[in-house]
């Protein structure tokens, strides 16, 4: 399980580093691109810390964790979740670089994003 949580963590945060990159070089000098360079360093920042904390739990088993380890699996997760509402975010904020239209669809994308990622980890915050 764990396993699978350190490659998904990892896949977003190069994403969200990627995305970081792209918007340090761009030379526009609008409010818009530090609003997103900050949320993309945040999101960044969330997902190289979910990386490193399980790969260092390692293969165990949730069932196996001490008490210790459950409360940090739970917080890890958390900032986990975090991070993807945050990468959803870019995401709906890109289109707005661009120009008012694109911002519209990539808003909508960004809200029916939102509303299934509630329903997917609905009861699933460990």
């Amino acid at each position: 399980m764990f396993e699978k949580l350190t490659l998904v963590s990892a896949l977003l945060g190069g994403f969200a580093f990627t995305f970081l990159g792209a918007m340090l070089s761009n030379n526009d000098n609008k409010k818009l691109i530090s609003v997103l360079v900050m949320i993309s360093a945040l999101t960044a920042t969330l997902f190289f810390l979910c990386t490193l904390g399980w790969a260092l739990v390692g293969k165990t088993s949730y069932e196996d964790l001490s008490e210790f380890g459950k409360t940090k699996h739970s917080y890890l997760f958390s900032l986990f979740v975090l991070g993807i509402l945050l990468f959803n975010v870019l995401l709906a904020m890109s289109g707005w670089m661009r120009s008012r239209k694109l911002g519209m669809v990539t808003t909508a994308f960004g809200v029916f994003a939102f509303i299934s990622l509630m329903f997917l980890f609905k009861g699933s915050l460990v």
